[in-house]
């Protein structure tokens, strides 16, 4: 696993979402384009595609892993890594950095999912 380094705030909380939104930020006039509804998660709506949606649930389904065998945990492991592969090369979905989101967007996620 790869921790999230931003050259600005360091290791620092972050958020996976669409090249959109990461442009957005990345570069001026900063504007957030229209965002989907996806329980919590940031994607613009133009990317919001149900095989988007079903890939997002996909890659969410690691978490639901409920057996100790070696073997559902690799099958797990490979669906996530096939839909984590599958975003960024639909959507490119990547990582931004939630201070940066919030000093250049405006939209603030850090308490949201402070612990």
């Amino acid at each position: 696993m790869v921790a999230f380094k931003c050259r600005t705030h360091g290791k620092c909380l972050h958020i996976h979402t669409c090249q959109h939104v990461c442009q957005a930020v990345a570069r001026p006039p900063h504007e957030l384009p229209p965002l989907a509804t996806l329980d919590g998660r940031i994607i613009c709506r133009d990317c919001s595609t149900p095989e988007v949606r079903e890939l997002l649930e996909r890659h969410d389904r690691l978490g639901e892993v409920d057996s100790n065998s070696d073997e559902a945990v690799e099958v797990a492991l490979a669906d996530f890594g096939a839909a984590l592969d599958a975003l960024r090369s639909t959507i490119g979905y990547a990582a931004v950095c939630a201070e940066c989101l919030h000093e250049r967007t405006g939209l603030d996620i850090r308490r949201k999912h402070a612990l």
